[in-house]
């Protein structure tokens, strides 16, 4: 039996709702009959792409991880036996769907499972759903997004962090808070929206997809097996007690499929090139910055209020025109400023809240730009984790086993985004003061015992390692940030456009942070250390004794 809406019902009703929502979801009202691409006669031979070499199959096989099967029950343990007869016949096999552009049955339907993301979960939106694909639909694939990748990165701006070769949201976060701690250096004002697009991979546009990589120059039978791909595709959901007949996909890219992220990608950026361009009055080092992007995370940023809202208001036309509709509920708005006033933003006629902390890609960020409340609330999370484990933790194993273990699940809790704070004696303390809870709760050491924290340290065979942890987490980030030519290189060294003239405010000015690398020879000299990959590295080495608080 299943609880659906305070009702109970029976597993054929189950079945039905599942496969009533996945239409839903995945439905587009005017479906395309067909996403035919031009005939092959009107097509260059060297537009249409070469034949898949051996090479690129064995490749493919080499990259797959153990995940789990799809209806064929194939492994893809079992495809990295191959031997040279079984390429080779794999290879005949990709080539044959290459150059016919039918995919076989097997490679379009999709099983997917559904996991509980709370524990009372009585709806299908409390699901989460995972797609069973072949592995050896999986080799095609890769080696499509292998031969596309290229020109699609050709494409994308530097503003979008998400799924892209030597980056990670730790860059988006960064770019975030270096952002506002420029602009608060020269005392202005930035105002940014934090916009959230209604379920953005599942209302994607098929058509207008084709016609997006059509312009941007991917081959033809790269285009028409991706066409095809789509429009033949098919979902099932897999629950405890049977499965749902098969719903046909009409919108949304391909979910679990390795393609699907870089295809995203390209249609996101075509969609904010087209609803921005001209826009904005955000300039660092005379280039206007629009956005930060991680995939469908979305922050819009300006320095008037107006220009703000004619850049959303501009999004949304060209969004719907996409298939995109923004979430005003979830859309947030936060003014950056020493001074932060309430900014009146709009969404058809609805007004966006205004927050003044913002959880951005799991890393919160204040209108302050200070780090103290991610810090904190990092730090209750990952007090939260070990509470969880307790019985691990201060459990009979060994010592040095112990402290792994506290270390790589518990300290990357709380360091998660660490490379991007500004660390303040505030802030240093209460990560010091964390580093030695964890040493005492371990070793079952009360407060009311009254042991120093010299003597827990010796008990543990341990010095204070959080700080330069973190100082070498940053050095290693911002090592390789100097040492390439970027849009986040860009946002430390550029000139931010402002008042030409600007007071700085009474007192000791605000830490950076790049401050707590500290070399007092200023930015070039730091610089210049980065370039050199082995003594930029022995610079942040453990040499002598604990990091020293500074009194900022």
């Amino acid at each position: 039996m299943f609880c659906m809406c305070y009702r109970i019902v029976d597993q054929r009703q189950v079945l039905k709702i599942w496969e009533n929502y996945i239409s839903e979801l995945y439905d587009r009202p005017n479906r395309p009959e067909t996403l035919e691409v031009e005939p092959e006669e009107q097509v260059d031979t060297d537009e249409k792409g070469p034949y898949i070499l051996q090479s690129e199959v064995e490749k493919a096989i080499k990259e797959m991880k153990g995940k789990a099967t799809g209806d064929d029950d194939v492994p893809g343990d079992v495809l990295k036996l191959l031997g040279e007869g079984g390429l080779k016949t794999l290879t005949k096999l990709m080539n044959t769907i290459y150059e016919s552009g039918e995919w076989p049955k097997d490679f379009t339907e999709v099983t997917m499972i559904a996991l509980k993301k709370k524990t009372k979960a009585t709806k299908c939106s409390d699901h989460r759903t995972i797609s069973l694909i072949a592995h050896t639909a999986k080799i095609i694939a890769k080696i499509l997004k292998r031969r596309i990748e290229r020109k699609i990165e050709d494409v994308l701006g530097e503003d979008q962090f998400g799924f892209r070769r030597g980056k990670g949201t730790r860059d988006a976060i960064g770019m975030m808070r270096i952002i506002a701690e420029r602009t608060l250096e020269i005392d202005e004002e930035l105002c940014v929206c934090f916009i959230d697009w209604q379920k953005a991979f599942d209302r994607v546009n098929w058509t207008k997809l084709m016609q997006i990589l059509k312009e941007t120059g991917i081959d033809w039978h790269e285009r028409r097996l991706i066409s095809k791909l789509y429009m033949d595709q098919k979902v099932r959901v897999r629950l405890d007690r049977g499965e749902t007949g098969s719903v046909q996909i009409g919108r949304g890219v391909r979910q679990g499929c390795c393609l699907s992220p870089i295809l995203f990608n390209l249609y996101s950026e075509c969609l904010t090139k087209e609803a921005l361009d001209g826009l904005g009055d955000f300039k660092v080092g005379g280039q206007i910055i629009q956005t930060v992007k991680y995939a469908d995370d979305l922050v819009l940023m300006a320095k008037e209020e107006t220009v703000l809202q004619g850049m959303i208001d501009r999004l949304i036309e060209i969004g719907r025109c996409y298939g995109m509709e923004m979430n005003v509920e979830k859309t947030k708005v936060m003014k950056i400023s020493r001074q932060p006033t309430p900014v009146t933003i709009k969404i058809d006629q609805k007004q966006v809240e205004n927050v003044k902390c913002f959880k951005y890609l799991g890393s919160l960020l204040t209108d302050d730009g200070r780090c103290t409340c991610e810090i904190k609330s990092r730090i209750a999370m990952a007090k939260a984790a070990f509470s969880k484990k307790k019985n691990l933790f201060t459990s009979k194993l060994d010592l040095n086993l112990r402290k792994k273990l506290v270390k790589c699940y518990i300290w990357s809790i709380a360091l998660y985004g660490a490379e991007t704070w500004t660390l303040r004696a505030v802030d240093q303390k209460h990560l010091e003061s964390f580093e030695m809870w964890c040493w005492r709760r371990m070793e079952k050491i009360s407060w009311t015992d009254y042991v120093r924290n010299e003597e827990v340290l010796i008990r543990v065979s341990e010095q204070r390692n959080i700080l330069h942890e973190i100082r070498k987490r940053k050095a290693n980030w911002i090592g390789h940030v100097l040492r390439r030519n970027c849009l986040l290189k860009e946002a430390i060294e550029g000139k931010i456009d402002g008042r030409i003239e600007v007071t700085r405010r009474r007192g000791r000015r605000r830490k950076k942070m790049l401050d707590d690398l500290g070399d007092r020879r200023g930015y070039c000299h730091l610089k210049e250390k980065a370039l050199d990959r082995i003594k930029w590295r022995n610079c942040f080495e453990r040499d002598c004794g604990p990091v020293v608080l500074t009194d900022y």
